[in-house]
C-alpha cells in the first residue's frame, strides 16, 4: 500500500479535494475507510465516522423492511 508519508499524503489530497467542493464530507469519510481502512492513525477517525454512517443506513433499512 505504499509508505505512511505517501498514504498520508494521498489522505490530505482528498481532504483537500473537500474542501474545494469536489466531495462532500460523506464522500471523504467513505473513500478514506475504502482506502485506507482503520490502519492509518491520521484518518482513523474518519474511518470510525464512515462505519457509523453505514450501521445507520442498515439499521434504517431494517426498520422499513420490518413495516
Amino acid at each position: 500500500m505504499g509508505s505512511v508519508a505517501g498514504q498520508e499524503a494521498a489522505a490530505r489530497a482528498l481532504a483537500a479535494r473537500m474542501l474545494a467542493d469536489q466531495l462532500t464530507p460523506r464522500e471523504l469519510a467513505f473513500r478514506i475507510h475504502q482506502r485506507f481502512g482503520h490502519e492509518l492513525p491520521l484518518v482513523e477517525r474518519l474511518a470510525n465516522l464512515d462505519d457509523e454512517h453505514a450501521s445507520g443506513i442498515e439499521q434504517s433499512c431494517s426498520v422499513r423492511r420490518s413495516r
